[in-house]
């Protein structure tokens, strides 16, 4: 039987060798989050008012930065799934380069749910140390405790991002294996547009940040993530065999 008739089958096993090989991942994404948890324990903003008889001091704790390292992981998870030593691992297996990509698709989108998932547990524990840690009654009450639809709705808003982030990672990853000069003008681009016409940055990132319907959200980030992806993909059947 041809490779091309056993594709899903082919890219299946490679999936869950490829998840077996890259379990260490998962260890960095927790030292990452930890990392980032001590880090939130100061607060991220703060502001006091004082007047004749009153002092007020207000310290904001979030999971943002929990949240940002975890973006950043992605990021570089997606990079470290185009380097040369993954694309060697690929040419022990039986293989081609539609099954590689989507085994290292399925395995991001593994990492992306994992990702999500632990990024709003660490949100939950930051809260704990929070109520233990300071008097109760300074706390604000509002949206400190959990509600349900609120938590599935970050879970599935942090993976969406992820996605997005991941598949820029990739094609950036693609394009450091046609030429590593990429790896300096892939940022310049961006740097160099954001000087030339800061009005299309913004302008591309109110297209998602700005849309106040989930539906939609996900419509644009699952479509615009699709494309950068198949991107990717076609530039590298444009490479030698062995890149």
């Amino acid at each position: 039987m041809s490779l091309n008739n056993n594709l899903l089958s082919i890219a299946s096993r490679q999936y869950v060798y490829k998840l077996k090989a890259n379990s260490s991942g998962v260890y960095s994404l927790i030292f990452i989050q930890v990392l980032a948890l001590l880090f939130s324990l100061s607060g991220i903003q703060s502001m006091s008012s004082v007047s004749e008889t009153l002092r007020v001091n207000v310290k904001y704790f979030s999971a943002d930065i929990i949240i940002s390292f975890t973006f950043i992981w992605i990021f570089f998870m997606s990079l470290r799934l185009t380097s040369i030593n993954s694309k060697t691992m690929d040419f022990t297996l039986v293989t081609n380069r539609l099954s590689s990509h989507l085994s290292n698709i399925g395995l991001l989108l593994t990492t992306i749910i994992f990702g999500s998932i632990s990024s709003s547990l660490m949100g939950f524990v930051l809260k704990i140390i929070m109520y233990f840690a300071f008097d109760r009654s300074q706390i604000g009450v509002n949206g400190f405790y959990p509600v349900f639809s609120d938590i599935l709705l970050g879970i599935i808003t942090t993976g969406l991002y992820m996605t997005l982030i991941a598949s820029m990672g990739y094609l950036l990853g693609i394009l450091i294996q046609i030429h590593v000069l990429f790896v300096v003008l892939y940022p310049a681009a961006l740097f160099g547009l954001e000087k030339v016409n800061p009005q299309m940055l913004k302008l591309s990132f109110d297209f998602f940040a700005s849309e106040t319907s989930p539906l939609l959200f996900a419509i644009r980030i699952i479509l615009s993530s699709l494309i950068v992806f198949s991107l990717s993909c076609l530039l590298s059947n444009r490479m030698e065999v062995r890149k």
